[in-house]
């Protein structure tokens, strides 16, 4: 099995396992007993939200 296969297998097993977040933030006590990876999920999912927040309101604001 290639490298890339197996990430994604080991990727979409953890997804399959998340259940969705119990409050609105995260604490940085919290945030201390998360796994790396978890933490490296949550900034990628976080940073592309932030991404296309901001392409939106690129498009929001231009003159017509």
């Amino acid at each position: 099995m290639s490298k890339h296969r197996r990430e994604w297998r080991d990727t979409k097993s953890s997804l399959s396992r998340m259940h969705p977040w119990p409050s609105d933030t995260i604490t940085p006590e919290h945030w201390a007993t998360l796994q790396d990876k978890d933490k490296a999920m949550i900034e990628t999912f976080t940073a592309t939200f932030i991404a296309a927040v901001a392409r939106q309101r690129q498009v929001d604001t231009r003159a017509p």
